[in-house]
């Protein structure tokens, strides 16, 4: 009789097993519900788990055949988004692009001198020097003349 006791409960509990997804870049899978316990399988982002329990802030969770136990902030109902590429790609978002261009747009400053320092010294009511500044931009060097520099550097 126990034993058939037992077996409708895991059946109640696998059929009632919730699916999550790992939200982190990866989550152990714990013999027990605390961190100094043994690990047992190592899982990636966007892997299923099926939840089985739960016990305070830790699921007991089956994964490929491995049970065990997986903090509960590493794992949710939702699968987590795709990966979106840093670098181009066919189907480029409004966002990447706007992160391109204002990165371009910070290196320009910084090359100029334009940094948060100078925004910093601006708001010191430190005065700057833009004629100067237009003077150093407007300076045009050829190639002869980089060409001869290189050469004394020899």
């Amino acid at each position: 009789m126990k034993v058939l006791v037992s077996l409708v409960g895991l059946i109640f509990i696998f059929a009632n097993a919730q699916t999550m997804y790992v939200k982190s870049l990866k989550a152990k899978i714990y013999e027990k519900p605390h961190l100094g316990s043994k690990v047992v399988a190592t899982i990636k982002k966007g892997e299923k788990v099926k939840v089985l329990d739960k016990k305070g802030n830790w699921h007991f969770v089956k994964y490929d055949g491995v049970k065990g136990w997986v903090y509960s902030l590493l794992i949710g109902p939702d699968k987590p988004p795709q990966e979106v590429p840093i670098l181009g790609g066919e189907k480029e978002s409004d966002i990447i692009k706007g992160r391109k261009r204002s990165s371009t747009n910070i290196t320009a400053a910084a090359s100029r001198g334009l940094t948060e320092d100078f925004r910093k010294r601006k708001k010191e009511k430190y005065v700057s020097n833009y004629r100067s500044l237009q003077k150093v931009e407007s300076i045009r060097i050829s190639k002869e003349e980089i060409e001869e520099f290189g050469e004394k550097l020899k």
